[in-house]
């Protein structure tokens, strides 16, 4: 898809560590407001499945709270 950047939403840190406290895995989100401008969403290699969902059916499709989190908060901030 096409999209434009609005703004930075949020910067999240996911620290997983091993059971001996070593860090096991270690990456940084970086989520962008954004707002569409073409296309349709296509799954590649790392999905089975791309579509567009309604805002209120996205706990039906057992989201990590921190991405439902930051697609509230886009959506709060497009005032929908």
């Amino acid at each position: 898809i096409t999209v434009a950047i609005d703004g930075l939403i949020d910067i999240i840190d996911v620290i997983v560590p091993e059971d001996d406290g070593r860090i096991r895995t270690h990456y940084t989100l970086i989520d962008y407001h954004a707002h569409w401008l073409a296309g349709e969403p296509q799954a590649a290699d790392d999905v089975s499945d791309a579509r567009w969902v309604p805002l209120d059916k996205l706990t039906d499709y057992g989201i990590w709270s921190e991405t439902l989190r930051v697609i509230n908060e886009s959506a709060t901030a497009r005032g929908l």
